[in-house]
This record gives structure tokens, sequence and C-alpha cells, in this order.
């Protein structure tokens, strides 16, 4: 047997900072169906989220994914972070790694209509909490995520 010592590591330029934004209404979580041109590929359902722009704090960036992805517009007041909102993980796109944190926010209020992004990339709908969980097709530790945010809702951490 070979053993293999596999260290991989990524220079700070290189990791790509995420938002999440989730937004739950009595058992229903928004979820967004991904498209062709989406890193996380057709197929997959998530929350609403993306990447942060260079100049941007992670809750604007989450205020600006969430009205691209959805067409749901909220304030930066009305996204709380909670307990267990943040991860790292490493993603293969394109065949190559990428180092990615993920910060998520649950989001207390908005105002609009739901509507698919522009280009078709993602189309949000509803879903129930407990169909969420049993999804085969979801970003990477977002069961967990909305799991915490759950959990913080449960127990008044956070108030909607």
């Amino acid at each position: 047997m070979v053993e293999r010592n596999i260290n991989i590591s990524y220079p700070k330029s290189q990791v790509v900072d995420s938002v999440a934004v989730i937004v739950i209404e009595d058992d229903q979580l928004l979820v967004v169906n991904h498209g062709y041109n989406t890193t996380l590929g057709i197929g997959v359902r998530g929350v609403p989220g993306g990447h942060r722009e260079d100049g941007e704090t992670l809750e604007e960036a989450a205020v600006k994914e969430l009205l691209e992805e959805t067409g749901l517009e909220t304030l930066l007041e009305h996204l709380v972070p909670f307990k267990g909102n943040f991860c790292r993980q490493v993603m293969g796109f394109n065949g190559q790694s990428m180092d990615m944190t993920m910060t998520a926010f649950i989001c207390t209020k908005y105002s609009g209509q739901l509507r698919p992004e522009p280009n078709g990339d993602t189309i949000p709908e509803w879903t129930t909490l407990y169909a969420f969980h049993y999804l085969h097709e979801t970003g990477p530790n977002q069961p967990q995520i909305v799991f915490n945010a759950q959990q913080a809702l449960a127990s008044g951490e956070v108030r909607v």
C-alpha cells in the first residue's frame, strides 16, 4: 500500500468569499434552481447566494445576490448572522480547485416578486424545509447551514 500525503494550500489571494441568504417563511425555504452558466451546475438547488466582489461587504454582496437571483429586495439591516453561519470549503470548478468561504445570513424582511434571473441562470422557488434536507443535489454545506439557521430561529437567537 502506498501512503500519500496530500497537502493542499492556497495563497490568501485565491480564497473566494461567498455569501448565502436564507429566507424562511412558515415551513418553506426559498431556493434557486441553477442553470448551465452557474458554478454549481445545472439541476443543483440551493439558497440564493454568490461571491463577494472587490470593495463589497459580505452584507452588500448578500443584498445584491438575493436581488439578482430571485428578484427580491432587502436592506442591510434585515440580514442577520447566526451561530454556525460560516464554513470554508474547497470546491472544483472547470477542472480547478478553489478555496472558498461561505457566510450565510437570515433575511428577516424583503419585498418584491419572485422572478428568474434575467440571464436564466437561476430560477427561484419555495420548497419545504423537510424536502430541502433530503435533496441530493444541493450546494456543499448548505443543508447544515440551513439547519443552523432553523436552530437560530427556533431558539429565538434570530427573530423574523
